[in-house]
């Protein structure tokens, strides 16, 4: 396969149902979703939180390669009372079976200050 074949497979890829940009609102919504995860690596809290699930949305980057995964927590905030949550986050096939492996344990989490329910897997 030629060069030019991978970038119209990559192209067609990401017009078809299902792909994550699509599913983002196009590349405005992708840029936005970006933005949200900047502000949260940045500005974040690292709380502890135990992972209660992952599903597979069956949405794929055509381009990162990473699949968008549910995932379900339960944040345990410092001086806080704990809460459920759950946010999408796109992960790597590798990082997914770690993450697999540490459902009912303990991880870390980046929470948004001004919406607790927005968060990242961290660490």
């Amino acid at each position: 396969m030629g060069l030019m074949d991978k970038f119209k497979q990559v192209a067609d890829a990401a017009k078809a149902p299902g792909q994550s940009l699509a599913n983002m609102g196009g590349a405005a919504g992708a840029a936005e979703q970006a933005a949200k995860a900047n502000k949260i690596a940045q500005q974040g809290v690292q709380t502890p939180a135990v992972l209660k699930s992952l599903r597979d949305t069956g949405r794929k980057d055509p381009l990162s390669g990473g699949e968008d995964w549910e995932i379900e927590v339960e944040v345990q905030p410092a001086g806080g009372a704990p809460y459920s949550a759950t946010f999408t986050q796109q992960l790597l096939a590798g990082a997914v079976g770690t993450y697999q492996g540490k459902i009912g344990t303990e991880i870390t989490v980046r929470v948004d200050p001004d919406d607790p329910q927005s968060m990242l897997l961290w660490g």
